[in-house]
């Protein structure tokens, strides 16, 4: 895991709106119409014609749905994608602020991490089945989406520490 740096809003929308990386797309998704190739590779006009890991949004279920009715060439599930990316470069965010938002209430909080266990990952206190979490990386922060019960999102911007008296 890397460790935690300073870095500012601007470096970590770099950093994690990059996923995947062409290297990552050469080797791992294997971009492509052979059966092995990564079913959840889409090209969006946002990336200026480098595609996106759909692995972690509302198209997941459609490309899984087209895979089990055969409907697909590119069947692969090769790596853990938007969401294993984060959670590999998690320490990067360490101390941001988290908005906490179920239930029409947002919670701010401090990142601290996220856990994942049988199927569900916890972020800010909020839980989340995987299959059905959706990433959303944007310039202010990355946002983890539970349709119809709420949201945790992590912003790019660090938490004020409290500075300590000074004691005269």
């Amino acid at each position: 895991m890397p460790e935690r740096q300073d870095l500012s809003a601007e470096e970590l929308y770099a950093k994690f709106s990059a996923f995947p990386p062409e290297q990552h797309v050469q080797t791992i998704c294997e971009l492509g119409t052979d059966i092995q190739h990564c079913r959840y590779l889409a090209m969006v006009p946002d990336r200026q014609g480098a595609p996106e890991c759909a692995k972690a949004s509302n198209l997941r279920q459609v490309l899984n749905q087209r895979v089990s009715d055969a409907d697909m060439v590119a069947q692969g599930d090769n790596c853990p994608g938007t969401l294993g990316f984060v959670i590999e470069n998690q320490e990067l965010l360490m101390g941001n602020k988290v908005i906490h938002h179920e239930a029409g209430e947002d919670t701010p909080l401090v990142f601290d991490g996220i856990r994942t266990n049988k199927g569900f990952i916890e972020v800010g206190g909020f839980m989340m089945n995987e299959d059905f979490v959706q990433i959303g990386i944007t310039p202010d922060g990355i946002t983890f989406n539970a349709p119809y019960i709420g949201y945790a999102k992590v912003l790019f911007e660090r938490v004020e520490q409290p500075q300590a008296a000074s004691q005269g």
